[in-house]
């Protein structure tokens, strides 16, 4: 109440935002800065004590330890550098006085002393309490106090006073805190009897049994704030000294008869107050063993989940070792092929060219043409038969035997693919093993199994919007968006899945995970229609269309979005692609004079420097690109006419070029893709078929 009528005087608090907000047992507000507030409970702590806990009365305010403090402390004071006048209102300012005081030289306290009977019953009231602790309280708090603040620089006042004559306190508490008197009648209009809850007098502090030095305390603070206390002073100071001497027997007497009684307290208060300390820790144990159960639970869980994964990977690794083994054995034998094969080649090349330097010496030797001068002369009008009868058509004879036997040998065919592959470093298997192959690495190569129920966060406002477009293939789609959930950082983004009319698990599943915007075509319509929908459905500043069989690493998302950042002038950002055994998919696109187009550095070594530095390409593969939404709606999105798919993402490259802005590869933002797990690698039947057919668009 007295802060407030202070307030109204004139005295600046801080701005009302700063202020503790009022409560049902108090609609008036407790005018207390919520800073001091919390500062002050911090300083608590710090000394190893709170408000119910006070700490040591000698104890230092100036350790170091305390350095961090002061800072917090120091700009505090420094918000209210603007005001004339200014204070704050707090009670545990009565334990840190010493530490304000070193800061504010010349701090003024005004003590407002109230019965203690009153604060015990407002604490039980609102803290529940008890009234021993309570006075307990009171007397350490104002004890504290009058033994810090001296008394020229503090004020005592009652707050009884305030119900008897509001305008005579007000105006003394004025002239102490240098305030000008303009609204006190205003001030004092806003005090009410009817607002005091509780009212006790002296006599009923003795009725209550409350202790001697509690009640003594409180009748030195009421004789120094009433206006006769100097006047008390000068009476007690004359005082006769063989009254004096008469007064000490009787004195000591009831210090005596007060020492057990006071010890019998203290130690009660002890015992309180370390009933409620393990009553606290009790509840505070409890809580830490519920806790380490419910996190020993979730880890077991994760731990048997674990084990489980490292047998599968294990089973995994084992598979592929015989599958290496297998890969070794067939690149010996094509070693052993090839070395064959080259040899006869040389043999035959070399036979070749003996035959046609011994026929040109045949054709222009003299000697011959003598010896058969009708041979000659045929040879001359028949130039067709001319090798038969210059006597050297045999030799043609066996290139089109040799010729013949390669159509009928159509293995040599697939023998000199392989060598390509051999010369290049990658042993691919034979065509007519391709179908086992396929299959043995799609066994090998499964999509992991999330380990953990999938969501995400919802966002009001998101910076990426996530665009994946799916048709059947779910657990691909599950471990799509598994990868995105272990691997997110701080961007805010959305995930957004498009579902092209699916026929499996995909509808149900997918529609009820938390956090995933669900979209979902009534036919068929195919990528592009799907990416171009959910485009349209994007909150985000930016693109990312994500495949479903593709598996994100971290920091795959940021190295992105940072390369918009970095690169002013960027239009599209495409991630590095690799296949699930390791080996590089694409760094980037190429696209030759006819159109046609090549994944750069497909089946090479990832870690090559070649592949691992920031620089423009001709397209990136739609299968893991970023591009700002407005560039990708002012170009037109994917067009239409490469419908189902391919070839839209070179045709969305060119355009983004067209106008000005750059294809970037970013090596820092890298994707697993499995190649063909949902549209096929078969260029004659489904999906797959458009590519050649938009390729000549």
């Amino acid at each position: 109440m007295v802060t407030r009528l202070l307030h109204r005087c004139g005295l600046e608090l801080g701005p009302e935002s700063d202020l503790m907000a009022p409560q049902a047992d108090n609609p008036e507000g407790f005018w207390e800065h919520l800073g001091f507030v919390a500062l002050n409970d911090k300083l608590l702590a710090a000394l190893g004590g709170a408000w119910d806990l006070p700490p040591r009365p000698d104890e230092s305010f100036t350790g170091p330890q305390l350095n961090p403090l002061r800072l917090k402390a120091r700009l505090l004071i420094e918000g209210f550098a603007p005001a004339s006048v200014w204070g704050w209102k707090d009670p545990r300012n009565s334990l840190t006085l010493p530490f304000w005081q070193d800061l504010l030289p010349g701090l003024r306290t005004l003590i407002v002393v109230r019965n203690p009977l009153e604060v015990a019953h407002s604490m039980r009231e609102r803290n529940g309490t008890s009234y021993s602790f309570a006075l307990r309280l009171w007397e350490i708090y104002n004890r504290r106090l009058v033994e810090v603040a001296n008394e020229k620089d503090r004020l005592v006042t009652r707050y009884d006073a305030f119900f008897e004559d509001t305008e005579s306190e007000l105006r003394k508490i004025l002239q102490f805190a240098d305030l000008k008197d303009t609204e006190l009648r205003n001030a004092a209009g806003l005090v009410s009897t009817r607002r005091r809850h509780t009212h006790f007098t002296i006599d009923d502090l003795i009725d209550a049994d409350v202790s001697a030095e509690v009640i003594e305390l409180y009748r030195s603070l009421i004789a120094e704030a009433s206006p006769t206390k100097t006047r008390v002073a000068k009476a007690t100071s004359r005082r006769d000294t063989s009254s004096e001497t008469d007064l000490l027997p009787g004195s000591v007497s009831r210090v005596n008869t007060f020492v057990p009684e006071r010890l019998a307290q203290i130690e009660h208060l002890y015992g309180e107050l370390l009933s409620q300390a393990e009553a606290r820790h009790r509840v505070e144990i409890e809580k830490l063993k519920a806790q380490i159960e419910e996190i020993s639970a979730h880890y077991t869980g994760e731990v048997k989940q674990l084990r489980d994964r490292i047998m599968q990977i294990n089973e995994l690794l084992r598979a592929r070792s015989i599958s290496l083994a297998e890969n070794e054995s067939r690149a010996q034998d094509l070693q052993n092929r090839l070395r064959k094969q080259l040899q006869a080649t040389k043999r035959l090349s070399r036979i070749l060219d003996d035959a046609s330097n011994a026929a040109a010496q045949l054709r222009s030797s003299l000697r011959w043409q003598i010896a058969n001068p009708v041979a000659a002369l045929k040879a001359k009008i028949s130039p067709k038969k001319s090798k038969d009868l210059l006597g050297y058509g045999h030799l043609e004879k066996a290139i089109s035997s040799y010729e013949k036997w390669r159509v009928a040998h159509s293995e040599i065919t697939a023998i000199d693919d392989e060598i390509q592959s051999l010369l290049s470093g990658i042993a691919s298997a034979p065509e007519r093993h391709s179908a086992t192959t396929t299959a043995g690495t799609a066994s090998a190569f499964a999509p992991p199994v999330p380990t953990r129920p999938i969501e995400f966060p919802v966002h009001k406002q998101v910076d990426v919007s996530i665009v994946i477009p799916v048709f059947n293939q779910f657990h691909f789609t599950q471990a799509c968006l598994g990868s995105i959930q272990e691997n997110q950082g701080a961007e805010r983004f959305e995930v957004i899945v498009v579902d092209d009319c699916s026929t499996d698990a995909t509808p149900e599943a997918i529609s009820q995970l938390p956090g995933v915007i669900y979209l979902r075509n009534e036919t068929n319509s195919g990528f592009i229609a799907a990416c171009n929908r959910g485009a349209e459905k994007a909150r985000g500043k930016y693109l990312v269309f994500l495949n479903n069989d593709t598996l994100v690493k971290a920091g795959w998302l940021k190295a992105l979005l940072d390369t918009f950042a970095e690169q002013p002038g960027t239009g599209i950002v495409g991630a590095k692609l690799l296949y699930p055994d390791g080996r590089l998919q694409e760094a980037g696109g190429i696209i030759w004079q006819d159109a046609s187009g090549w994944n750069y550095g497909k089946f090479d070594d990832p870690q090559k420097p070649e592949y691992n530095y920031l620089r423009e390409v001709d397209y990136c593969s739609a299968a893991a690109l970023m591009i700002p939404k407005a560039l990708f709606e002012s170009v037109g999105g994917f067009d239409a006419s490469y419908a189902p798919a391919y070839y839209e993402d070179t045709d969305l490259a060119f355009k983004v070029r067209q106008a000005g802005y750059k294809v970037l590869y970013q090596p820092l933002s890298e994707v697993i893709h499995y190649e063909g797990a949902t549209g096929g690698t078969d260029l004659s039947i489904g999906t797959k078929k458009h590519q050649d057919i938009n390729r000549s668009r």
